[in-house]
């Protein structure tokens, strides 16, 4: 960047600067009532205290095809051949432990060893923050931080497989009724752009984008050099 702004080499460009920035994006209507669409097909992964309510929440807006509560996952790759899910909604981080962010290299061995599976769409929930800043370092130490990238390595390594795969960030609290409406809401979303969603307190929607910098780092610097080259006139 200060390369960039001082223009000391040629090799820098300002399209090589962006600064990330969430936007509010509401996910797509739900269908009326009459219109016959089809349901997605959920496999759900939650912890135990939350499975059996988010299930509930889900089947609202989808057909639940099935449910593990991460204790042991050795049978997902069987559930998904079986199922053929068109989402698998990924929970277990909800359950205030970073380190089941492991669980998604399961998920993708999983993925990979269904082969009738394809186009599916991987959601995974995480919270913004916990009650206390040291309770909130712990978890995003554990794994939960890596979250957002092990799911786009995912979708990179197993693109047949993957069609979207996405972060959704809750704020801490939020209930399992809550969590299972705002995935309803992303079950209808198809634009593979909305990798990193976070929902604020209030249930809006943000998506992450980025803004283009470097023109203005560039501006920046022609600004200051001109302030220096005016001081040294003056000296």
């Amino acid at each position: 960047a200060l390369d960039l702004a001082l223009h000391t080499s040629k090799l820098t460009s300002p399209d090589f600067f962006a600064a990330a920035v969430l936007l509010p994006r509401p996910p797509p209507p739900p269908p009326p009532p009459s219109a016959a669409a089809v349901q997605p097909r959920v496999v759900l992964l939650a912890p135990p205290p939350l499975l059996e309510a988010m299930r509930c929440g889900l089947a609202s807006g989808a057909s639940v095809v099935g449910c593990l509560d991460g204790g042991d996952l050795s049978g997902l790759g069987a559930l998904l051949a079986a199922t053929r899910p068109t989402h698998i909604v990924h929970a277990l981080l909800l359950g205030g432990r970073g380190a089941a962010a492991a669980t998604l290299c399961e998920v993708a061995r999983a993925l990979g060893a269904a082969g009738a599976c394809s186009g599916v769409t991987l959601l995974c929930l995480r919270y913004r923050s916990l009650q206390t800043p040291q309770q909130t370092l712990a978890y995003m130490s554990q794994g939960a931080a890596m979250a957002s990238a092990m799911c786009k390595a995912l979708a990179a390594e197993l693109p047949r497989r993957i069609g979207r795969s996405a972060v959704l960030e809750l704020p801490h609290g939020t209930t399992a009724g809550q969590a299972a409406a705002h995935v309803c809401g992303e079950l209808r979303v198809t634009s593979s752009l909305d990798l990193d969603v976070s929902y604020d307190g209030a249930g809006t929607r943000l998506v992450r984008r980025y803004r283009a910098v470097g023109a203005a780092l560039a501006n920046l610097g022609d600004h200051g050099a001109a302030l220096v080259s005016a001081h040294a006139s003056l000296a």
